[in-house]
């Protein structure tokens, strides 16, 4: 029986870390969006708070995600070298280099 897409979405989130040093941010803005979420069943005036700080919230944790990653085989792009390559002809530094 093949996975479903929940299943497969489920399983690719296992692995899915936080960036070190992300608490201060992310903790009092979770905090806020369930805050806000609790007592949006109360009225539709905290509804329309808890709509964008959950977003906020769901948008922090997005971006402070820390996935696992893997190194490129064969070539990697440096930008640096190519700039330097395009720019420094006859020039014996890098792009920070003083110039005589």
């Amino acid at each position: 029986m093949p996975h479903s897409q929940t299943s497969a979405h489920r399983d690719s989130l296992k692995g899915v870390r936080l960036a070190r040093g992300a608490s201060p941010w992310l903790l009092p803005t979770v905090a806020t969006a369930a805050l806000s979420l609790v007592r949006a069943r109360r009225s539709r005036r905290a509804a329309a708070i808890a709509v964008p700080t959950t977003a906020l919230a769901a948008g922090m944790l997005w971006f402070f995600r820390d996935p696992e990653r893997e190194i490129a085989q064969g070539r990697v792009v440096s930008p640096p070298t190519a700039w330097c390559r395009a720019s420094c002809r006859g020039r014996t530094g890098g792009p920070g280099s003083p110039s005589s």
